[in-house]
């Protein structure tokens, strides 16, 4: 388990007895022996009377929130992106189909394998690392992204969500909103950015790995140009890879964490949203319920909104309780209305909970 995983998420002199927003590697290596999984001992008194804490709307011994040895659902998902990128290329390089949909179809493979990647970066792909370093890298190159780069700044997100100057995502929330989509087209080369100026900052193995990776991917954009088939690697490998980061950036690092306000560090309820949508459950592969994420790193990606479902009247009484003073709505942001049957409802994040009922989480 690497040093970034290790802090994820846990502000400095926070105790590790919330250890269930941690990866399942750090689940496991921080709950002493002998404890039992359910509800911490030792739980400081002080949380106030009449709110349950979430520990006891989903208790940590649940298998909700437990990795199993291979999550099939997550493997399924890799497997298909790889089918859906080959027939995507082989449909288009052979003029099955014209070139637009091929395009498109690839576009959507590159999109969804970034669900097994970034599974893998929280090694809730499997409990086997070397099952989640595999799939993870095989992932990224549909993205044409080097996976420990990847990983770790994913896990800079985590412990910094939202704070302008050590969040590697702000990047796609910052700026006027007519920029925004510039923002969404450079996310990953902005991480690059970030990459080269934090260079001594991480660990060999993950530099030299970044740059062996991606000499790899030029190397291989430049082989197929000499071999005569440049275009195709254009067509159905850069454009697409381009296409879904662009969405990524925008579904993923803006709309869940807008408008940005609010730090982790200083709420880590109400610096991340929730969107209640069947619907968008499974167009965003689970991350409609990005707070679960942000609260439960460990848990896959298909069980999000069932352990949204358990705590769901907890998180939004909790919500109900304090509400920021509303702000004007982003052009760019109409997921739906609270006032409307049916429709998406975006969820602000609750206040935070006491100190106390955080140790118990």
């Amino acid at each position: 388990m690497n040093n970034d995983e290790n802090r994820l998420s846990r502000p400095s002199g926070r105790p590790a007895a919330w250890s269930v927003t941690m990866s399942n590697d750090e689940n496991r290596s921080s709950r002493p022996s002998g404890r039992p999984s359910g509800r911490p001992s030792g739980r400081p008194s002080g949380r106030p009377s009449g709110r349950p804490a979430l520990w006891s709307v989903l208790p940590l011994s649940s298998g909700l929130l437990q990795t199993r040895p291979i999550e099939w659902p997550t493997v399924a998902l890799f497997g298909a992106s790889y089918a859906l990128w080959v027939a995507a290329v082989a449909a288009g390089a052979l003029g099955w189909v014209s070139t637009a949909p091929a395009v498109l179809g690839a576009a959507v493979a590159a999109y969804a394998a970034f669900t097994p990647m970034h599974e893998a970066a929280h090694r809730s792909l499997a409990r086997s690392a070397l099952l989640n370093g595999v799939l993870g890298r095989l992932s990224g190159l549909l993205l044409m992204a080097p996976f420990p780069a990847v990983r770790h700044f994913h896990m800079e997100h985590h412990k910094h969500t939202n704070e302008a100057d050590r969040d590697p995502d702000h990047w796609s929330g910052r700026g006027p909103w007519y920029l925004l989509p510039f923002r969404w087209a450079t996310q990953d080369l902005h991480y690059y950015y970030l990459f080269l100026r934090s260079y001594r900052a991480q660990r060999r193995g993950e530099r030299l790995e970044t740059i062996a990776t991606l000499a790899a991917i030029l190397a291989a954009v430049a082989l197929a140009f000499a071999l005569g088939v440049g275009e195709l690697a254009v067509l159905y490998w850069i454009v697409p890879a381009r296409l879904a980061i662009f969405f990524l950036a925008f579904a993923f690092d803006y709309l869940p964490h807008y408008p940005h306000g609010i730090t982790a560090t200083q709420n880590r309820y109400r610096a991340t949203r929730a969107v209640d949508s069947a619907l968008l459950n499974v167009l965003l592969f689970g991350q409609t319920y990005h707070l679960i994420h942000h609260l439960y790193p460990a848990v896959p990606f298909f069980r999000y909104r069932t352990v949204w479902k358990h705590q769901r009247e907890e998180l939004l009484k909790l919500q109900s309780e304090s509400l920021a003073p509303p702000r004007a709505p982003s052009p760019l942001i109409a997921v739906g209305s609270l006032a409307a049957p049916r429709a998406p409802t975006i969820h602000a994040v609750p206040p935070a909970a006491p100190a106390a009922e955080l140790d118990a989480i």
